[in-house]
Order: C-alpha cells, then sequence, then structure tokens
C-alpha cells in the first residue's frame, strides 16, 4: 500500500511503497549495487499498479542518476521504474532532467544534503504536461525530489507528485 508522505515546497504530495529500512530497501541495494536491472522492472511493475491510487498525473520524468553510475550499473534505476510504469499506464515519460554536477549524498548528513541539492538539477527545455509524476527509488530527506521540482517548476509544470519505491520519512 502506499503512503503519502510530507509535501514541500515544490513537490504537492509525496509518495513511497514501503520503509527503506526493512526488505524494499534490501532489494533496491541489491538491484543497485549488483546491477539487477530486472529487479527494478519487476517493481517498477508495483509501482504502476500503486500509481492508479495516486492523485492525477498527465506524464512521467524520473531523477536521473549522475552519469558515471549509469555507466557502471548499465542502467538509471529511477529511469527503469518510470519506463515500467510508462508502459503499465501508457502515460508518457519524458526524460528531461539533468544533473549539473555530482556529489555522492550517502554518506552525508540529511542537512548538508538539502542545502547541496537545491540547484543541482535542471530541466531541457520542452513543453511539459501540468502535472507530472517523478520517480526515484528512495525519498531520504525529499531533498532530491525538491530540487528536481524547482526545475520542473520553472519549465511551467503546475504539480508534481513525487513517487518512489522507498522511504526512510515512511
Amino acid at each position: 500500500m502506499v503512503r503519502r508522505l510530507p509535501s514541500s515546497d515544490y513537490i504537492h504530495s509525496m509518495w513511497a511503497l514501503s520503509p527503506y529500512h526493512g526488505p524494499m530497501g534490501s532489494l533496491i541495494r541489491q538491484g543497485k549495487y549488483m546491477s539487477k536491472r530486472r529487479l527494478f522492472t519487476v517493481l517498477g511493475r508495483l509501482m504502476a499498479e500503486a500509481a492508479l491510487d495516486l492523485p492525477a498525473f498527465d506524464a512521467i520524468v524520473h531523477v536521473p542518476v549522475p552519469w558515471h553510475r549509469k555507466i557502471h550499473r548499465g542502467f538509471d534505476q529511477a529511469e527503469v521504474l518510470a519506463q515500467a510504469i510508462q508502459t503499465f499506464l501508457s502515460v508518457p515519460h519524458y526524460k528531461v532532467l539533468r544533473r549539473k554536477g555530482f556529489e555522492r549524498q550517502a554518506q552525508k548528513t540529511m542537512e548538508a544534503r538539502a542545502q547541496n541539492f537545491l540547484s543541482q538539477f535542471y530541466c531541457l527545455e520542452q513543453k511539459l504536461p501540468s502535472r507530472i509524476l517523478l520517480v526515484d527509488d528512495t525519498i531520504t530527506t525529499g531533498a532530491t525530489l525538491e530540487a528536481c521540482g524547482a526545475a520542473l517548476y520553472q519549465q511551467g509544470v503546475e504539480e508534481i507528485i513525487g513517487f518512489a519505491l522507498s522511504s526512510t520519512k515512511f
């Protein structure tokens, strides 16, 4: 069952399927660090079914991983999740977010993550629908979704729904 999390300035509603500390977090780590793309395809189907219970959206955008992670793993897990949701729900998937730079976040404090992230993403200039489902694998502080939401908002998106497999805020 999907759970609503606290919203933020740019994310109108934020949702997650499961707590990060538990089986879902183990699956996510296994998929990311053992390069198991297929696992994210299966988890994306679960997200697609749960997305039917979310507020209405017109398109999907995923949070991009840094380019070097995508090369190392051979895939971007949030992109795989978004593609699965797109396939299941027949909703367009726009690949418009880019990172300006990258600093590893996993070892940073929550405060450091929030301060670092707000200007770390930009959106390619493209006309986007007004209601976007923003997909990521995990919500920790919400700073990544917030930064992506700010970039989408600057492109004219009116409503951004954050959605992840897991969250530490669950």
